[in-house]
């Protein structure tokens, strides 16, 4: 759930993989998003979003584990944007500037694929200590 949640922010771009994981039904979805939130790393990819995504992920009917792992992907790709290429307007739409520190390169690149990779597999590596650590002896 995580992960899924980790590609929304990324539903103001025709390109990208949530944008297209249902065909011309995301896709329309994407371009109005786009056209709400004003193109890419624009306001999906500010605080203002992100609020409404812990709003949704608050509902009562929502299972915490789940409302946890939806907002910290949400937070996830946010981060990542920040450390890679222009940045990412995190005040929108109060201000129109983009904060960031592209120290992770352009996106898809290698340091932002190697950056992901270690935090996977550091993230799994936790969670199987936990479970053993939690597990009744």
């Amino acid at each position: 759930l995580g992960a899924a949640a980790a590609l929304l922010p990324d539903l103001d771009i025709e390109s990208s993989t949530v944008s297209n994981s249902l065909g011309p039904v995301t896709r329309l979805i994407s371009r109005v998003v786009a056209l709400v939130s004003g193109g890419h790393r624009e306001g999906t990819h500010s605080l203002a979003a992100l609020a409404f995504v812990a709003f949704l992920a608050g509902d009562p009917m929502v299972p915490a584990p789940y409302a946890v792992a939806g907002v910290v992907g949400y937070v996830a790709h946010m981060v990542g944007d920040y450390f890679t290429g222009p940045g990412i307007s995190l005040l929108w739409p109060f201000v129109r500037r983009r904060f960031g520190l592209p120290i992770l390169g352009h996106t898809g690149g290698w340091r932002e694929h190697a950056t992901v990779g270690a935090v996977v597999a550091g993230t799994i590596g936790l969670l199987v200590s936990l479970t053993q650590w939690l597990a009744p002896q």
